[in-house]
């Protein structure tokens, strides 16, 4: 696999992680949420995610949606959208 293949298969995993909670990635790889762009970028390093804001690191996670999901839900306590979210079928 290519690097261009291994950027666009991290940032893809990324942005349908960030979808749930009515987030994207920017084009300078940098979360944005109800049309704010958040100072914190996320990059590859290695098998882990970088989530950071200028010269500061807040976190690294595995490269999954779930690693994503922890970041933005312990740092912005945000919670899924509700459309995002499954119905429930009782």
């Amino acid at each position: 696999m290519s690097k261009a293949d291994d950027l666009k298969t991290w940032r893809n995993m990324v942005v349908s992680a960030l979808a749930v909670y009515g987030a994207s990635l920017t084009s300078d790889d940098r979360i944005q949420r109800l049309g704010t762009v958040t100072g914190v970028y996320v990059k590859p390093k290695g098998k882990r995610l970088c989530f950071g804001a200028d010269k500061h690191i807040l976190a690294t996670t595995p490269q999954t949606a779930e690693g994503v999901a922890q970041f933005v839900e312990k740092f912005w306590f945000w919670k899924p959208s509700p459309a995002a979210e499954p119905a429930d079928e009782t």
